[in-house]
């Protein structure tokens, strides 16, 4: 499994895993616009 983050360089990027993305088998593609936030769940893998 894994998912790409696409944002602006600026941005703070976290995702909260457990509570905000829904993963099953499929990848998923998370585009962030600059000013969001997101908060990772350590135990996924994060691209940037």
């Amino acid at each position: 499994m894994s998912f790409m983050i696409k944002a602006n360089s600026d941005t703070l990027i976290t995702i909260d895993i457990a509570n905000q993305v829904s993963l099953d088998s499929t990848n998923k593609i998370i585009t962030i616009n600059p000013g969001s936030d997101l908060t990772v769940n350590k135990n996924y893998y994060v691209k940037i």
